[in-house]
Order: C-alpha cells, then structure tokens, then sequence
C-alpha cells in the first residue's frame, strides 16, 4: 500500500510468501528477497511516473514471524528508509491487532 495523509494511492499484491521470504535455505531466501526488491522497485517507479509531487519517505513493514533479513536487504537496495512495525502502530485496525489466519 502507498497512502499520504491518509489517503490510499496504490495497492498491489507481490506473490511472494512470508515462507519463501524466509525459507531455510540461504539461496531460496536470496531469491524470494531479489523477486520482492525488484516488484518494489516497479512499484515504486510506477507510483513516481503516476504522482510526482508526493515523496516517498519511508517503507513499513509488518512483522515476520521470524528474522529473515528481508528489510536489511531492501533498506540496503531500495534508497529509502525501510524499518519493520507493528500494524496496530501505523494502521487504525478496528479492535486491535489482526488475527494471523485473516492475513
């Protein structure tokens, strides 16, 4: 999602799981992280070309169930800000966090 001022802007879905974000081996993982880079940097480009008067200035990030090393390596290759949250602290989720089996 890429929203400003609390207005929706963009959506897209990236078909890369969380499973295969941080899959056991380190060359699967390397693979699903480059597929996920690379459909942000067309997100991101897409959004650019479409509306040039709004920056980008950070990328948020749910949290994994466990450390993947997915956002050091976008934060490392995207060119903006990219940190992990809690959804609960940047989102209004109506009664609180999101139950995992509704994702």
């Amino acid at each position: 999602l890429i929203s400003a001022q609390g207005e929706l802007y963009m959506a897209r879905r990236i078909d890369v799981g969380a499973a295969e974000a941080a899959a056991a081996g380190s060359r699967d993982r390397a693979d699903a992280h480059e597929r996920i880079l690379l459909e942000l940097q067309r997100s991101l480009d897409h959004f650019e070309r479409q509306f040039s008067a709004i920056a980008i200035g950070r990328m948020m990030f749910g949290p994994e169930e466990s450390e993947s090393g997915l956002v050091t390596h976008l934060e490392r290759n995207l060119g903006v800000p990219v940190a992990s949250v809690r959804l609960a602290d940047v989102l209004d989720i109506p009664g609180g966090e999101m139950a995992r089996d509704a994702e």
